[in-house]
């Protein structure tokens, strides 16, 4: 097909996936090249295939990300190979999949642009999954790579993408270290179609939830707040890693910094009562869980407007290299009783700090010890079977059983009861509405032990067990399906299913199934990005 029969690839198309926005002298070049690979993939043979799942802006973001792999190997940007050599400390092989006898680092190779093309596809849209071992995509990656692979000795070195990716060995501003990571999440080739979506999809959320009267000046601080929370909290579909932790790795174990990354703290949100400030640092105490910190005066300039002491100021902070430090966006007011006492009484303004609660209580300790009350309560099971409306009065049988395990006295007992009263209290925020005959859905309850009791609806049928009632023969694979690719369920409950019970699901022995399973870690961080890591459900009251 003549490049002329079809609308070009520009230039500004291409630099959407770029760290900068002036164009280099190289990118004409690269423009060029993506339109070559348009040619192959809107080939007859490539795009009904294409169309039935991508809009033809996305197919031209696809022959961008694809020649960007390419540059990113010659200008030594380390984007890809970070990837790769990541996947190969976790599971001793470069990719998942597919055979790498042929395999050459820092190379093109057909292994990569066949998994960079699933990869996009089942990132850029959600509405279906799309196999790795499609013969449609194996065809596109063979052609693509034929194109990038003729192109790889001749193609210009781009110096200014790689300055991108750089950090100083004796960097200790956070916000510099937090430009690196932004820049990797939103404006890098490999994360485009995963985290650069994601946010904007959040951010189109939460534009369209704002007040009408919010001015432009309002509305630039939600983006930017909107932008710092997600890049606090999410990760990436590739390896269900973090952009505080593609940083350190992309810097490398060698550079000075790289713990200092990895250690950036959670980000802490929510309503704080300023308490004055010295030389250095400012005092604030967080509302709901009377926690007190100090945040260092280099992160925050407006520090000459706080005068008032229990000025109320609403903020986000993270801890680096042993300082707290502002992040994302902040507004203050004067002392207000009454919104403090509703702080002091919601659960999702506790929930900022569980990490440090979780750390200085011991909470591996009560997970352990609630873990032991399950099992005894449950007859020697960590997993239980039973109709919704059965559920409460279960797990009310695992707290006493608990509560046994403790010994406590009666005094101990009555604060516990006002402390579970305040949770109850609490908890109503969350509350769902459970109509009559959801009370008579099945469902599981189940113990993960990295985060607690947790309650499954409508997957059944993936556990063949003899203590499951409601198990349906027929209804297994698309119960399993629905286990692995639903955020809703646990990575835990998936392995539990499979240790338990994968010699009882005939389909797994299928050829396919079979391949899957050899990646199911990967797979599994794939599919469940918000959910793999597992959090304690504990608040601290």
């Amino acid at each position: 097909m003549n490049t002329k029969s079809i609308d070009r690839i520009n230039v500004q198309q291409w630099l959407g996936l770029k760290p900068y926005s002036k164009q280099t002298s190289s990118d004409e070049y690269y423009v060029e090249l993506a339109n070559k690979v348009k040619n192959v993939l809107t080939k007859k043979q490539h795009s009904a295939f294409l169309n039935e799942y991508l809009n033809e802006d996305e197919i031209d973001i696809l022959c961008c990300f694809l020649v960007s792999y390419l540059e990113d190997i010659v200008a030594g940007s380390n984007i890809w190979n970070t990837f790769t050599k990541k996947h190969f400390s976790l599971y001793k092989k470069y990719l998942p999949f597919f055979p790498l006898g042929n395999y050459v680092l820092n190379n093109v190779n057909v292994q990569d642009v066949n998994f960079l093309i699933w990869y996009f596809l089942n990132t850029i849209q959600q509405n279906f999954f799309i196999s790795p071992f499609n013969e449609e995509i194996f065809d596109m990656a063979f052609e693509v790579k034929n194109i990038l692979s003729e192109e790889f000795k001749y193609a210009p070195e781009n110096p200014i993408l790689k300055s991108y990716y750089q950090l100083n060995w004796d960097e200790t501003n956070y916000f510099t270290v937090r430009g690196l990571i932004e820049l990797i999440l939103f404006k890098t080739y490999l994360f485009y179609p995963d985290t650069y979506i994601r946010f904007n999809r959040e951010n189109e959320h939460a534009q369209k939830n704002k007040q009408k009267s919010v001015d432009k000046d309002r509305e630039a601080l939600l983006f930017y707040d909107v932008m710092d929370n997600f890049m606090n909290t999410s990760s990436t579909s590739l390896l269900a890693m973090t952009g505080k932790e593609w940083a350190a790795e992309l810097l490398g174990e060698n550079h000075p910094l790289y713990k200092d990354i990895i250690n950036i703290s959670p980000k802490v949100k929510g309503f704080f009562l300023y308490k004055g400030q010295d030389k250095n640092n400012i005092f604030i105490e967080h509302i709901a869980s009377k926690r007190k910190f100090e945040m260092t005066k280099k992160s925050f300039e407006h520090y000459n407007d706080l005068k008032k002491i229990d000025t109320i100021l609403l903020i986000g902070i993270v801890k680096w290299r042993g300082e707290w430090w502002f992040s994302g966006t902040s507004s203050k007011m004067g002392y207000n009783k009454k919104l403090i006492e509703d702080i002091k009484h919601s659960i999702a303004f506790k929930q900022s700090v569980n990490f440090l609660d979780f750390e200085e209580f011991e909470g591996n300790k009560l997970i352990e010890d609630q873990m032991m009350a399950f099992f005894n309560a449950n007859k020697g099971s960590f997993i239980a079977f039973m109709k919704r409306g059965q559920v409460n009065e279960f797990v009310e049988k695992v707290t006493d059983c608990y509560n046994d395990a403790l010994n406590i006295s009666e005094e101990e007992k009555e604060t516990f009861e006002k402390n579970a009263e305040q949770k109850k209290d609490l908890e109503l925020e969350k509350k769902e509405e459970i109509s009559a005959e959801e009370l008579d859905d099945p469902c599981i309850v189940f113990f993960n032990p990295h985060s607690g009791i947790e309650i499954a609806v409508g997957i059944n049928s993936a556990f063949p067990m003899k203590n499951n009632p409601f198990f349906q023969p027929e209804e297994s694979e698309n119960d399993f399906w629905q286990l692995l690719l639903s955020n809703f369920y646990s990575t835990e409950l998936v392995k539990f299913c499979l240790d338990t019970c994968k010699n009882k699901l005939p389909f797994l022995r299928k050829k396919l199934w079979k391949t899957y399973l050899k990646d199911i870690d990967f797979l599994l961080r794939f599919l469940k990005v918000d959910s793999y890591h597992s959090k304690p459900e504990i608040t601290f009251l």
